[in-house]
C-alpha cells in the first residue's frame, strides 16, 4: 500500500498478482454503491480475470486487526452476510500496514 492520507477520500492499494503490481483505488467519496467494497472487487476482477461473482471475500490483515469483506456481487452474498458485516469495510479500518487474501470461487 501506498499510504494513507486521512484527508483524502482515496485509498490505493498495490496489489501483486502473477509478478506485478496493480493500483487499486477506493474512492470513498464515490456515491454510486451501496457497499464501497464493490470498488475493490470490481477492480480485482480487472486485474485477476475472475469474474466479479465469483470472488466472494477478501480478508484483510492489519497491524491491529482481522476482518473480512464480503461482495455484495457475489452469489454467495447471501450466505455469508450472516458471518460477515457488510459495512465493515471503512476507510478507518484500512492503515498502512493492511495485506489482502482473496477468496474465490469457479
Amino acid at each position: 500500500m501506498d499510504g494513507i492520507d486521512k484527508n483524502s477520500d482515496k485509498t490505493i492499494f498495490k496489489v501483486k498478482f502473477l509478478g506485478e503490481y496493480h493500483d487499486v483505488v477506493i474512492d470513498w467519496s464515490d456515491e454510486s454503491h451501496e457497499y464501497k467494497q464493490v470498488q475493490l472487487f470490481k477492480q480485482l476482477e480487472s486485474i485477476t480475470g475472475i469474474a466479479n461473482k465469483h470472488i466472494w471475500q477478501v480478508n484483510f490483515f492489519t497491524d491491529q486487526d482481522i476482518f473480512i469483506t464480503a461482495n455484495p456481487d457475489s452469489e454467495f452474498f447471501g450466505a455469508i452476510t450472516e458471518y460477515v458485516l457488510p459495512k465493515d469495510f471503512t476507510k478507518d479500518r484500512i492503515s498502512t500496514n493492511t495485506f489482502m487474501m482473496t477468496r474465490s470461487w469457479f
